[in-house]
């Protein structure tokens, strides 16, 4: 999935041999996907998602390592893939008369 979405400039700055940090405005200038609404929602629920190594906190500040988050994304895609998902209901709450 990861790999149709990259353009010539996103694939330079993969290919980059040091993690450089870039804005969120900048990550999306260079990146198609994900959206700027979506990359600040990854922000926010990092620790959740097991994103939080490609964010850097600087201040209010916070900087991509774009090489960490697309392979961070990539093990996520690639576990989701491994798991069988299975439906689960909660069990109804049963209201004492």
């Amino acid at each position: 999935m990861i790999d149709k979405l990259t353009n010539t400039n996103a694939d330079e700055a993969l290919n980059l041999e040091h993690h450089h940090l870039i804005t969120v405005s900048q990550f999306c200038k260079i990146f198609p996907w994900p959206s700027e609404f979506a990359m600040r929602s990854y922000i926010f629920k990092a620790k959740e998602l097991g994103l939080s190594e490609a964010f850097t906190r600087v201040g209010r500040r916070v900087l991509i390592c774009p090489k960490i988050f697309f392979k961070q994304i990539k093990q996520m895609e690639n576990h989701l893939q491994g798991d069988s998902y299975e439906a689960t209901q909660k069990p109804k709450r049963q209201v004492g008369l």
